[in-house]
This record gives structure tokens, sequence and C-alpha cells, in this order.
């Protein structure tokens, strides 16, 4: 797993590198395994019925390491809660998108977080490369390279870990630790401008 995926996790609570390493064996092998990801039955959640996934016993062993591990982690006591990103953490955070958004031109609007604005009901899963015509802004490339999914309604958020959900501005500027005003100075200015403070986070000449 690039290591940038874990980022979110470690933003929301994930805060050991050993849960980190459990949570990446675990995917890992699910991600490689042929007896993992089968669908399996539906579940009544807040929000509605949920489809769920079968795994095979060995990414159950892993899931029950990962889960020891957070236990440990949090006193036994496991609970949500946001920590900062480190600096080097926030660096690594701020070149990976300026190099992502400096290599997908065509991608960078800075007009809206998620766009074009013309489209409706836009999904974006972590993870995964923004299919023709989606364009995104620093904000929105920061938290999509940061390991959350976003969406455009009922109003454009990021959803992390544990389905914390929260505005992609807000998200994006915790994940950098920027003040307000360098949240107004990074987030609402035209993409030239922007993308210069962005290399000064990300420590390029």
């Amino acid at each position: 797993m690039d290591r940038i995926f874990t980022l979110a996790s470690r933003a929301n609570g994930a805060t050991s590198s050993a849960y980190v390493a459990a949570q990446v064996a675990a995917h890992d092998h699910e991600q490689s395994c042929g007896d993992c990801g089968k669908p399996g039955p539906s579940v009544l959640m807040d929000d509605g019925w949920q489809g769920t996934v079968q795994n095979c016993p060995e990414s159950d062993r892993l899931r029950r390491i990962q889960r020891a591990q957070y236990d440990s982690d949090h006193n036994g006591a496991p609970r949500v809660r946001t920590v900062s990103l480190t600096p080097d953490d926030q660096a690594l955070l701020a070149a990976e998108v300026y190099d992502w958004l400096n290599a997908r031109p065509g991608m960078h609007d800075q007009s809206t977080w998620v766009g074009p604005i013309s489209a409706d009901g836009i999904r974006l899963p972590a993870g995964k490369e923004p299919p023709a015509g989606i364009t995104l802004c620093i904000a929105g490339a920061v938290c999509h390279l940061a390991g959350y999914d976003l969406h455009t309604e009922p109003v454009p958020a990021a959803v992390g870990p544990y389905r914390m959900t929260a505005p992609i501005p807000r998200t994006a500027a915790r994940l950098l630790d920027l003040t307000e005003e360098q949240a107004q100075a990074l987030f609402f200015t035209p993409s030239p401008l922007a993308m210069a403070r962005l290399a000064e986070l990300a420590h390029r000449p």
C-alpha cells in the first residue's frame, strides 16, 4: 500500500506505526487474495442497508491483529479521535499533491472543490484515479491523496475512516495544519499563485 494512503488513518486516531503496519498487511493481503472480497449478506446500518464482503481466514487473522493493536494504542478503550499529522507527513502530503496536480494540469481547477460544477452526484473513492472530466482544487486533491472519499451531495465533503465526514476545505486545512488565513491564501487563490504556495509547504524550491 502506498505510504500516502495511511495518512487519513493516522489523522483519525491510528497513531502508532505498529497499527499502520497491521493495517497495511491486512489490506495488501485482501487485495492479492482470490478468496477475499466476495459479496456477503447485507446488514442494516444507520444510513440504510449496506452490502458486506466475505474474506478468508487469513484476512480475519490479520484484522484481529489490527484491532488488537488499536486497542493497545488506546489502552483498551477504542475511540475515534483526530490527531495532527507530523510536520514530515504534512510536507510529504503537500509534495504529493504538488506533483500529482502538476502531472494533471487539466484536472486542476481552483473554482470548485470537486467538479465540474455542472455534474451532479460526484463520488470519488480514495486511491482511485479520477475519471476523465473530473476536476479538483488543491483542497480536494489534499483530501483525495490523504485517503478520503470525496462526494458533492448533499454538500461537497470528505469522508474518512469510521465514516467521519467534514467539509473539504476544513479537512484539508486540518491535514496540512493551516491557520484560517493560510487556508484562505491557499484554497481561495488562482491556480498559479496557489501552486506556488503549495510548493512552499512541500519545501520545494
